[in-house]
């Protein structure tokens, strides 16, 4: 552990180390960024991988979207820090980290690395993560501050470095006057050097500003100007290397001027890593460049924010664009970045870091920028947070803004109405609604919500009955999933649910099968909207006799159902009514009852799915008699459905069973259900084997 405010020479003193180490040096310079936990794994993966490159699986498998940072990322981490050992793992400036996750993850990591990896965590406060047992058993060292301190001989060598005789009495007041602080002494070096020679007594006369503060001030005081006005420029980047400078100052000389920089020896300007061509500053000094900038040329402050802001944005780096265009006082461009960026990022299971750029905006963001409150609503329904996506949506309303949006919405409009559908708070008809004005504001190329509202209208068709409509929606909106994995898997689910419908089991055992690897490979276990996999895999698997599978699947429908119930209750609804079938077909019947009963609760918000009320009251039905014995009484058949029933123990779909006995597939489906109940069965199968058991059916 290395402790200690700015400037005390805390990465010098990695530096050296490294220089005197034959071990690999792993560097993980932490900035804000890295308080998301998958941006923490993934950077300590990139300075191992800058060591020695990683394998395609490895890479794949730390860069999937919605990987979770505990279950998927650290493992594969923990495993790359075992084969590369021995080595020493750098963390520097932990005090940007501050999330409970990301400090949950250090912790993993100093808890489950290999023997062998030497860990060291620098920065300007000692991070929260537990190491009492450790200090115990002498498995710390820790530096700070005093240890860091120079001693007046250590500061005597620092000025006899710069070319300065300054002689005991004066090396020892200046320690005195800095507390040992490296980074101060070398600045009073420095301005001493431009100063010929003169005393430091007038530097340090009527003031109270921390030294470093005022040192600081007198070497840009000593500047030529030209060298000043760079800094202060170069400064706006919080990261730099040369042809980025180039770039933001419409220059050609950057990279000149930043090798002149580091070779002055001025500790301010940092490599990162060491050997890549990038620097910083140090924070102190770069916070004061940065405010000289906008107290003495503000508008030139403004322009290269804006400047940068557009620069960062080009070259992908979309935080950094983000807090550039906040810098520049441009708050609305900085919402319409998020926006622009909010369905990728709900697509990818990454809600954390859409949040982190949002609280950026300030408090009141949802009132003046129509763009955040469409995002903060966006982010509301991904969280299951219903009072702040209603609140957002109802600024955003409020805004009266016409036009596009960000993300490419074609209006305002469109937006809300995306979002009304995803909550389903008018109902099944205010879904049909809303999506159809979605679908009429644009094709896909054009409209980036058409799959959404394409997928939503397909399950609520199949939600009212309506079959063939359902499975002519899903097919459209299939064809618009290439980079949304979460509305592939879940159209393809509801699809194999439409083919079970049918009996086609080995078509909706394909299909799940296809939507449950998206969701594995994807890393979309734990993002809300691919909740209706989960109860139609169990389904499907009960009807294929995979028992164990049934049981799990249900398992993760039951904990998604719990997230979502105040957020989406027409989804719950369906899930606790293919839990309960799923239940029966493992003859479980009490978890039956159990999901039944969750059903009727949420039914209460949500009775305008006909489709699901009547596969409720047919359950109920099934549930109402007693669990044990069998009736040998041959329940009332009537002549259309034994005409059904003697097709069922062919290959035959409802479909095809339809069209041979010449009536319509919902008349088939009506007769079916009709026989199931009669029977006291949940699925084809079963009726064939009650039938048989009964003398209904011979062959």
């Amino acid at each position: 552990m290395i402790t200690a405010p700015a400037g005390y020479g805390k990465t010098t003193t990695l530096q050296l180390w490294e220089e005197a180490d034959r071990r690999p040096f792993a560097w993980v310079d932490l900035g804000p960024l890295d308080d998301d936990p998958v941006n923490l794994l993934r950077h300590i993966a990139v300075a191992f991988h800058n060591l020695d490159p990683l394998d395609a699986e490895t890479l794949t498998t730390l860069g999937r979207p919605g990987a979770d940072p505990i279950i998927d990322l650290l493992p594969s981490l923990t495993q790359i820090i075992e084969d590369r050992v021995p080595c020493v793992l750098m963390f520097d400036d932990t005090h940007h980290l501050h999330s409970a996750e990301s400090l949950q993850c250090l912790d993993g990591i100093l808890s489950t690395a290999a023997q062998g990896c030497q860990m060291t965590l620098v920065g300007r406060s000692t991070p929260a993560v537990h190491l009492a047992r450790r200090r115990m058993g002498d498995g710390v060292f820790d530096l700070g501050a005093p240890d860091l301190a120079m001693t007046p001989t250590e500061a005597a060598g620092v000025f006899d470095h710069a070319g300065l005789d300054l002689g005991d009495e004066l090396v020892e007041a200046l320690v005195q006057r800095t507390e040992g602080w490296a980074g101060g002494l070398h600045l009073a070096a420095l301005a001493l050097a431009r100063a010929d020679g003169t005393s430091v007594e007038w530097a340090f006369a009527d003031t109270d500003r921390l030294v470093a503060d005022y040192l600081v001030e007198e070497v840009l005081a000593v500047q030529p100007a030209e060298t000043v006005a760079f800094l202060e420029r170069s400064a706006v980047l919080y990261r730099m290397h040369a042809q980025l400078l180039d770039d933001l100052l419409e220059t050609s000389d950057s990279g000149r001027r930043l090798t002149e920089l580091e070779q002055s020896g001025n500790l301010f300007l940092i490599p990162i890593d060491g050997r890549t061509g990038w620097y910083r500053y140090h924070h102190l000094f770069g916070k004061v460049l940065r405010e000289r900038l906008r107290t003495r040329e503000p508008q030139v402050a403004q322009r290269l924010e804006e400047r940068a802001s557009a620069l960062l944005m080009d070259r992908g780096d979309i935080d950094g664009a983000i807090r550039h265009a906040i810098a520049a006082g441009d708050s609305g461009r900085a919402a319409d970045l998020i926006l622009s960026q909010t369905l990728s990022l709900i697509s990818r299971g990454r809600p954390g870091l859409l949040r982190q750029w949002l609280d950026l905006l300030g408090p009141d963001s949802t009132e003046r920028f129509p763009a955040a409150a469409v995002a903060w609503a966006y982010y509301g329904h991904t969280t299951g947070d219903a009072e702040l996506m209603k609140r957002a949506a109802a600024d955003a309303e409020r805004s009266g803004w016409t036009g596009p949006l960000a993300d490419g919405s074609p209006s305002l409009s469109v937006a809300l109405a995306t979002l009304r559908a995803l909550t389903g708070w008018q109902g099944i008809e205010g879904i049909l609604s809303d999506t159809q004005l979605v679908r009429d504001a644009g094709p896909p190329a054009d409209n980036p919500w058409w799959g959404v509202a394409t997928l939503l209208q397909g399950a609520s068709y199949s939600m009212l009955g309506q079959f063939d409509l359902a499975r002519e929606r899903l097919m459209e909106a299939l064809e618009t999933t290439a980079q949304a994995p979460v509305q592939e898997a879940v159209a393809r689910a509801h699809l194999a649910l439409l083919a079970l419908y049918d009996d086609a089991l080995t078509e909706a055992d394909r299909l799940i099968s296809r939507a449950l690897t998206l969701v594995e490979t994807e890393n979309l276990q734990r993002v809300l909207n691919a909740l209706p996999v989960f109860p139609i895999g169990a389904l499907v698997a009960a009807r294929c006799g995979r028992h164990d599978e049934a049981r799990r699947l249900a398992g993760t429908a039951r904990e998604f159902a719990a997230r979502a119930d105040y957020q989406a209750p027409r989804v719950v609804l369906f899930t606790h009514l293919l839990l309960a079938k799923t239940a029966l077909c493992l003859g479980d019947r009490p978890q039956a009852r159990a999901s039944v009963k969750d059903a009727e609760r949420v039914q209460r918000r949500e009775g305008s799915a006909t489709y699901l009320n009547e596969q409720l009251d047919e359950l109920r039905a099934q549930l109402a008699h007693g669990d044990d014995g069998r009736t040998t009484e041959i329940p009332p058949i009537t002549s259309a459905e034994m005409r059904v029933l003697a097709y069922l123990p062919t290959h035959l779909s409802l479909r095809e069973i339809a069209e041979a006995l010449f009536i319509s597939r919902n008349t088939a489906k009506s007769h079916s259900v009709a026989i199931y109940r009669k029977f006291g069965v949940s699925s084809r199968s079963e009726a064939v084997s009650e039938a048989r058991r009964l003398g209904i059916l011979t062959n």
